[in-house]
């Protein structure tokens, strides 16, 4: 799992990576937030799943905030990350882990699209994000980041649930192990938190408008320039509880193991309207 740095005080940046300069056609890169069900199921009011510890997991109410997104230039991937050293939030909020945050000489990367977004976990539903021109993208992409996060800055502009207060993610519900009773639960946290993939290629599965896969190749090289290509983000809600104890973990285990499993489920999944090149890195 891998902390991605967001704008605004949010940014960590290694300053040993040289920018990196180029002369290309101008792309564009659209960002679209979307889900699997994985195991899960819907039901009537909310959603149910049932973890790899055996819980029985009921989802009555649940948000996230969508902090932003990234594309990652294929002759920078990230080293020692989890070696880095952790920087603090405004607010007090500890990051638990650092993250290459970009590589230009200002430490953003050009792609990087920072639009928090409330996202509900009980609908589910798939989101345009937004769009960024690149005036000069990089020769090829290989990666993306994602990464969930709220600022206090962006906390008091947007319009957020009372039960988020002012966090970065709530759930509520219940669970149960075997035949005994449920117990109700509530999760909130303030963290940020965030994972960096390889970009995969969108595959139609058939004629006459079957849904796209994304294919088993280990990654892509994505040449942007002179492209508008999609990515999609896209989160299993199958795999939000795995891990988590529910009678032995603290509040704050349970609320870090959530977000990590969110994130760490992210797919990257880029459109056809790239030039694209499949191999590994």
């Amino acid at each position: 799992m891998l902390l991605f740095g967001l704008a605004l005080g949010l940014a960590l940046v290694d300053s040993s990576i040289e920018p990196h300069h180029a002369t290309t056609a101008p792309g564009r890169i659209a960002y679209r937030l979307t889900w699997r069900w994985g195991r899960a199921r819907p039901e009537a009011d909310g959603w149910t799943t049932v973890s790899d510890r055996g819980y029985a997991v009921t989802i009555e109410q649940g948000y996230v905030v969508s902090h932003g997104a990234a594309l990652v230039a294929c002759a920078e991937e990230p080293r020692g990350l989890r070696e880095r050293a952790a920087e603090r939030l405004p607010g007090s909020l500890l990051l638990p882990r650092a993250v290459l945050a970009g590589h230009s000489g200002s430490g953003r990367e050009p792609s990087q699209l920072d639009r928090p977004m409330l996202e509900s976990l009980l609908r589910a539903e798939d989101q345009d994000w937004g769009t960024i021109d690149l005036a000069s993208p990089e020769p090829a992409y290989c990666q993306g980041h994602y990464a969930i996060g709220l600022s206090a800055a962006d906390a008091a502009r947007m319009a957020l649930p009372a039960s988020l207060d002012g966090g970065s993610l709530f759930v509520a519900g219940s669970y149960r192990q075997g035949p005994g009773d449920p117990h109700r639960f509530a999760i909130r946290s303030t963290l940020a938190w965030g994972a960096v993939g390889p970009l995969r290629a969108l595959e139609a599965a058939g004629l006459g408008g079957s849904p796209e896969v994304p294919s088993e190749d280990p990654g892509l090289r994505a040449e942007l320039a002179g492209r508008a290509p999609t990515l999609r983000i896209e989160r299993e809600l199958g795999l939000l509880f795995d891990g988590m104890d529910f009678e032995q973990a603290s509040s704050d285990e349970l609320a870090k193991t959530l977000l990590r499993n969110l994130a760490d489920s992210a797919r990257f999944e880029l459109d056809a309207g790239s030039s694209s090149t499949p191999g590994r890195r």
